[in-house]
C-alpha cells in the first residue's frame, strides 16, 4: 500500500507539509486581499439598472454573497498543507475531498457551462489599452494607472463612485458602468493577481458583447484558478495565497462544520430573496448565508 501512495503522490519531498515533519508548525500562509474597491463601490450604492445587466452577465451572485470580514488563516493553511497537486485533492484524516465545479454553481452561482475562458493575450500599446477603456469602459485612465496590461483597481473604484447611474442613463452609459463593476469582480474576488492591486484588461474582450458574458463558463475558469494557486502554495513557491480564496473559505465552512461562523452569526436570505424578485433580480446563492452578517 505505501508503495502504491508513493506512484500518485510522487512529490512528497517538495510538498510543503514537509515543514511540519522538521517541527517548523509556527508558518501560517495568509491569503492576499484585492477586494477592497469593489466593496467600497457596492456600499455607496449600485443603480437598479447595474444591478440587472449584472445579474444578465451572471456575476450578480458575487455581490450578493458580500465580503468576508476576515479570512480563517489558520484553516486555509491546514488546507494548503493538506492540498494534493498529483491528485487535486485535499487529504484528510476521513478521506479525500475537493472542491468542485458544483460548489462553485451552488456558492457563487456562477455559470459552469458554455464556453471556455481562454484567449489571446494580446500586447496592445499603451495608446491602444487608453483606446480600449474609453470604448468599452466609458473612462480614459491616467497613464499611470495602467501597468503593463493591467488597470489598477483603485481607478475603476474612482470612475464608479464619481460617476453614478441614474434612472437618466444612457443605455450605453450602463452597460459601460456594468463592465467597470464586473472587472471589480474579476480583479477583487474572482482572478485577483499575486500584487492584489489590479485586473487584467485581457478580460474586457469577454465583456465587449455583454448579450454573449454568460455563455462562457465563468465557474470552471474560477476553479481553475483556485487549483493552480493551491497546487503552487502548496509546493512551497509561495509565501502566501492569492486566487479566490473567498470560494475556498466558504467550501470549508460548509464541508468542516465545525470551523463554520455561530448560527446566531448566519441568517436566511428569505425576505431579500423576496425584495430581489420583485425587482427581477436573481435569488442568493448558498454562500450568502454564510457571509450576510459577518460582511464588513
Amino acid at each position: 500500500m505505501a508503495e502504491n501512495v508513493d506512484n500518485v503522490l510522487y512529490l512528497r519531498d517538495r510538498h510543503i507539509s514537509n515543514n511540519i515533519a522538521s517541527n517548523d508548525m509556527d508558518i501560517v500562509i495568509p491569503p492576499r486581499r484585492s477586494d477592497k474597491s469593489l466593496w467600497t463601490v457596492v456600499r455607496n450604492g449600485i443603480h437598479l439598472r447595474v444591478l440587472l445587466r449584472l445579474a444578465q452577465m451572471g456575476f450578480y451572485g458575487v455581490i450578493q454573497c458580500g465580503p468576508i470580514k476576515y479570512f480563517d488563516n489558520h484553516l486555509i493553511t491546514v488546507l494548503v498543507e493538506r492540498w494534493r497537486q498529483e491528485t487535486h485533492t485535499f487529504h484528510l484524516p476521513v478521506g479525500e475531498a475537493t472542491i468542485t465545479l458544483q460548489d462553485v454553481a451552488m456558492i457563487w452561482g456562477l455559470n459552469i457551462d458554455g464556453l471556455a475562458v481562454i484567449g489571446r493575450d494580446i500586447s496592445y500599446s499603451k495608446s491602444e489599452l487608453l483606446q480600449r477603456c474609453t470604448r468599452l469602459l466609458g473612462f480614459t485612465p491616467e497613464a499611470n494607472r495602467i501597468k503593463g496590461a493591467h488597470l489598477y483597481l483603485t481607478a475603476l473604484r474612482d470612475h464608479c463612485l464619481q460617476h453614478v447611474i441614474t434612472d437618466y442613463s444612457t443605455e450605453e452609459q450602463v452597460t459601460q458602468y456594468s463592465r467597470c463593476v464586473a472587472l471589480l469582480i474579476m480583479g477583487g474576488c474572482m482572478f485577483p493577481d499575486s500584487e492584489s492591486s489590479a485586473v487584467k484588461l485581457m478580460y474586457l474582450q469577454f465583456l465587449e458583447d455583454i448579450d454573449m458574458v454568460n455563455t462562457y463558463s465563468w465557474g470552471s475558469a474560477v476553479l481553475a484558478y483556485l487549483y493552480r494557486e493551491l497546487c503552487s502554495t502548496a509546493m512551497g513557491l509561495k509565501v502566501d495565497i492569492c486566487g479566490p480564496v473567498h470560494i475556498l473559505q466558504i467550501w470549508a465552512w460548509s464541508r468542516l462544520t465545525v470551523f463554520s461562523p455561530d448560527k446566531e452569526q448566519q441568517c436566511s436570505t428569505a425576505p431579500e430573496d423576496a425584495a430581489d424578485a420583485l425587482q427581477g433580480l436573481p435569488i442568493r446563492p448558498y454562500g450568502a448565508a454564510y457571509i450576510f452578517r459577518i460582511s464588513i
